[in-house]
C-alpha cells in the first residue's frame, strides 16, 4: 500500500513537445511545492551510432517513461506518449515533467514503433521481448535511456537514447547468393533466424538482462536494401546481399551465441542457410554483428 499512497500524494504535470506539437497530459499540480524539469531526448549522433537500423530508427514514434526516487521507488508511474518521430532528428524531443522539489530522482525512457507488439513493459520499466516477431522487421527497432540522479533545480536534463539490442546482420557475397538461388531453383523472398540463449527481459533502470532462452523469429520478407559492411577493414564499406536482420537484447559486455539462419523455399519450408564457415556470433548491446 505504500506505493499507492505515494501516487496519491504526488501531483505531477507532464508536457511533451515534439515537432511543434504540444500535448498536456496532466495539468494539476501545486506550483508552490513543485518545479518543472525539461528533458531533452535524442539518439546518438549518426557518426556515433554503432548499430544501424534498416530505417535508421525512423520507425520509432512512441515514448514510454517513468520517474523513480534515488532509491528506486516509483514516483511517476509508466506513461505513454505518441507522435515522437522527431526523437531521431538532430533536435530530438523535449519532455516537460513537473515534480515536487527538494527530492532526488532518476528518469527512465523507452521509445519504440507503434506498429510492433513485440514488447511488454511493466510499471517499474522492465521490458520483456516476444521473439516470435517476423525476422527483418524494421518496426522492432527501439531505444532507451536512463538519467543520472537529478533534482528539480537542474532545470534541463539531457538524455541520450541508445538501443538495448545487438543488431545481428546476415549477409552473403552477391555471387554466393546467386549460386544458392540457382542451386535450389527458385527465388528466395523470406528468411528467418534462431539464436540460442538470448535474454528475453531487461530492467531499464539497472540495465540488467535476464530470462535467457532461444529466440526464434518468424519468416519475414528479405530486406530490400543491400548490407554495407567493411569486412576487409580498409575503411570503405562493401555491398553484400542482405539475407536477414534481427534485434536481440544483449549485455553490455560481448557474449557468444549460436545462430541459425533459414530461408523459405517454394514449398514454404525452412532451409538452413550455410554460407558461413561457422555459426557462432558475438552479441553486445548497442553494437552490430555482421555475419557472413
Amino acid at each position: 500500500m505504500k506505493l499507492s499512497v505515494k501516487y496519491l500524494l504526488v501531483l505531477i504535470g507532464i508536457t511533451l513537445v515534439a515537432s511543434c506539437k504540444e500535448d498536456n497530459l496532466v495539468s494539476s499540480h501545486d506550483a508552490e511545492k513543485s518545479m518543472t524539469v525539461s528533458f531533452l531526448l535524442r539518439t546518438e549522433a549518426d557518426e556515433e551510432v554503432k548499430t544501424r537500423a534498416i530505417s535508421d530508427g525512423k520507425s520509432v514514434d512512441k515514448l514510454c517513461f517513468a520517474v523513480f526516487s534515488e532509491n528506486g521507488d516509483v514516483i511517476v508511474p509508466k506513461t505513454w506518449n505518441s507522435g515522437i518521430s522527431s526523437i531521431t532528428s538532430a533536435g530530438g524531443t523535449s519532455l516537460l515533467i513537473t515534480l515536487p522539489y527538494g527530492k532526488r530522482y532518476k528518469a527512465v525512457f523507452w521509445a519504440q514503433s507503434s506498429q510492433t507488439q513485440a514488447y511488454s513493459i511493466t510499471d517499474d520499466m522492465k521490458v520483456s521481448v516476444d521473439y516470435t516477431m517476423a525476422c527483418n522487421d524494421e518496426s522492432s527497432d527501439a531505444f532507451y535511456g536512463v538519467t543520472d540522479v537529478f533534482t528539480t533545480a537542474d532545470g534541463v536534463v539531457e538524455v541520450t537514447l541508445r538501443r538495448p539490442f545487438a543488431q545481428l546482420n546476415v549477409g552473403a557475397f552477391p555471387f554466393d547468393w546467386e549460386y544458392v538461388k540457382d542451386f535450389h531453383g527458385f527465388d528466395i523472398t523470406k528468411s528467418s533466424m534462431r539464436v540460442r540463449d538470448v535474454p528475453h527481459s531487461i530492467d531499464l533502470l539497472t540495465g540488467k538482462v535476464s530470462d535467457k532462452a532461444n529466440a526464434s523469429f518468424k519468416p519475414g520478407a528479405l530486406p530490400v536494401e543491400n548490407l554495407l559492411a567493411d569486412v576487409d577493414n580498409n575503411g570503405t564499406p562493401e555491398e553484400y546481399t542482405y539475407v536477414a536482420m534481427a534485434y536481440l537484447l544483449a549485455d553490455k559486455e560481448p557474449t557468444t551465441h549460436t545462430a541459425e539462419v533459414y530461408f523459405i523455399n517454394d514449398k514454404n519450408e525452412a532451409v538452413m542457410f550455410e554460407n558461413s564457415s561457422a555459426n557462432t556470433v558475438q552479441l553486445q548491446r548497442n553494437n552490430r554483428t555482421d555475419y557472413f
